[in-house]
């Protein structure tokens, strides 16, 4: 695979993928680190777990 550059899913693109409405920032790409925003306050209650999934499920998608 030379010249090929694996794209690496981070965390917003895994809760747009949950929650295409979220108004979240992500401090440091860490997951225990969000911050809702004032007029969205997670209201799907997505949990660290979900998110974590969905970017693992979202990485094999790019890595196939």
């Amino acid at each position: 695979m030379t010249g090929t550059t694996i794209k690496q899913i981070d965390i917003i693109t895994s809760i747009l993928s949950l929650d295409n409405n979220a108004k979240v920032t992500v401090v440091d790409e860490d997951v225990d680190n969000l911050i809702w925003h004032k007029d969205y306050q997670n209201p799907n209650n997505l949990t660290k777990e979900d998110i974590l999934s969905e970017q693992t499920k979202l990485q094999t998608i790019e890595d196939a």
